[in-house]
């Protein structure tokens, strides 16, 4: 297979698709991953362990969720390893320590959002960053599930503005993308982060969210409505300084809602249609069934109590 960015032999093992330390709030550390893949058109969730995790008691090697091999060639793997160190060390470790609030320039919109912008990390190092990261979670959904979410042509963008700033070309690599705008969001006031996903419901913009990170893309022109609510905070490779939004805190909980709420509602959807197929009842009925034992397990929007619940319907029926 190719290089997903450069085209050369994709000879690299264990490449993420999302850096380890972007995602270790959802999913723990290098190596001690624990983490909870959610097939929702299939209302399946695998669980992963990595291998110095005390739960894995298995000795069969398992697809980490989030890492691939023969995606990437070593060359690019190296530069986006680099890249990905130095926005760790200057925004991920510092940006809820006070102390180092002068690494940043902070204010607030005009619109009330809590702004930082690094100072040791220039712009095209921020939106490679995040870039690269669509780019990678998309090209591997679309090789594994032909649905890359974003439109091929837009993918194509991406990927020469990530070889041209990788690899230092000269020429236009930057004239395509100038008209993509990137909002990123992240809550300065927890690190309790829950979603590693994206769904096709979200588009104009594409919302992705990567743990600690939420990421609105635009790929076409803002209308009005999005001017007026974002058009302040919004990122463009034109510009000097990256715009991160880091609170307030609502912001983030309310992005994170519609999430939750599309994965919930694509599950037990799927889940009761399952169900249907096994005991033949309607749909209607099932559900309420479905929603009782889901209120039993749990009265919020939760993983397990849905998990719980398809699967005491599934022993129930499939006997």
């Amino acid at each position: 297979m190719d290089c997903i960015i450069c085209d050369n032999i994709a000879d690299e093992v264990g490449s993420h698709l999302i850096p380890a330390s972007l995602i270790k709030n959802c999913v723990g550390n290098r190596n001690s991953e624990e983490s909870y893949n959610i097939d929702s058109k299939t209302a399946n969730v695998d669980i992963y362990y990595g291998r110095g995790n005390l739960n894995n008691q298995s000795t069969k090697q398992k697809q980490n969720h989030y890492t691939r091999d023969n995606v990437l060639c070593k060359t690019c793997e190296k530069k986006l390893g680099d890249l990905e160190s130095k926005f760790s060390k200057e925004f991920l470790n510092k940006f809820r320590i006070d102390k180092y609030n002068n690494n940043f320039t902070i204010y607030n919109s005009t619109t009330d959002y809590e702004i930082f912008e690094p100072k040791k990390l220039t712009n095209d190092e921020v939106l490679v960053y995040f870039y690269s990261i669509i780019y990678r979670f998309c090209k591997v959904y679309e090789i594994e599930d032909n649905d890359s979410y974003l439109e091929t042509n837009d993918l194509l963008i991406i990927k020469k503005y990530l070889h041209g700033f990788l690899y230092k070309n000269c020429g236009n690599y930057k004239e395509p993308i100038q008209k993509f705008k990137l909002l990123i969001n992240f809550n300065k006031y927890s690190d309790k982060s829950k979603f590693i996903a994206t769904s096709n419901e979200l588009k104009n913009p594409y919302t992705f969210y990567f743990c600690e990170a939420i990421v609105f893309l635009f790929t076409k022109k803002t209308d009005e409505k999005a001017e007026h609510l974002f058009g302040e905070i919004l990122n463009t490779i034109e510009q000097k300084h990256t715009k991160i939004v880091v609170g307030p805190e609502e912001f983030y909980d309310s992005m994170s809602d519609i999430i939750a709420r599309i994965l919930a509602n694509d599950f037990i959807t799927n889940a009761v249609n399952i169900i249907s197929d096994l005991n033949k009842k309607a749909y209607e009925e099932n559900l309420i069934e479905f929603n009782d034992l889901f209120s039993k397990y749990n009265d919020g929007i939760d993983t397990s109590a849905m998990t719980k619940a398809f699967d005491e319907l599934k022993r129930k029926y499939s006997s």
